[in-house]
């Protein structure tokens, strides 16, 4: 996996949309794996009250670049350490009409974008990031149900889990003793 590219390239593609997604919205919620199987996003219900979306890098294809690469770009100095695989990508969408919509934060430059969320189908996920909302390019990802060596699979903020942003982060979540003995 190239690391210049991701994640913005990993989420949003190069393939353009060109369809209505006018159907009845079902819940993004779920492991994501991208169009092009570089990378998994978690998205799961985050705020309070966990009425918005939030999105996680959990997995890269290559985790010789992808667990030991750096948020460097970040314009949060207290970010930049941190690893990319296991940040929060996806902040707090909020739900519209036929989607979720917010922003994307891209560790390739250090930029946030305008993101939009929906779920075609039970096993489809829809992402479109734009910049100045005329510049567009979404990707379909498909639900994945198994974990990938190296998947961050634990809860968010917890044990082998990503790491919310401050303003995302929920109360302590209590592990259960399945997770703590598979560890």
């Amino acid at each position: 996996m190239n690391l210049q590219f991701l994640p913005l390239a990993a989420l949003l593609g190069v393939a353009s949309f060109a369809g209505s997604h006018a159907a009845p919205k079902l819940d993004p919620a779920g492991v994501w794996l991208v169009e092009d199987a570089t990378a998994r996003v978690r998205i799961e219900h985050c705020g309070q009250p966990a009425d918005k979306i939030c999105g996680y890098l959990v997995w890269a294809k290559d985790p010789g670049q992808g667990v030991d690469a750096l948020d460097t770009k970040n314009p949060d100095p207290k970010k930049q350490g941190r690893p990319v695989v296991g940040a929060q990508l996806i902040l707090g969408l909020a739900p519209e009409e036929e989607d979720h919509a917010g922003s994307l934060y891209n560790a390739e430059n250090g930029k946030m974008y305008d993101v939009k969320v929906w779920r075609t189908d039970a096993t489809h996920l829809i992402l479109k990031g734009c910049v100045m909302k005329y510049l567009c390019q979404s990707q379909t990802c498909t639900k994945v149900d198994d974990v990938a060596p190296g998947q961050l699979d634990g809860p968010t903020d917890g044990v082998d889990g990503p790491r919310a942003d401050a303003e995302w982060a929920s109360a302590p979540i209590k592990v259960s003793s399945a997770h703590k003995m598979k560890h």
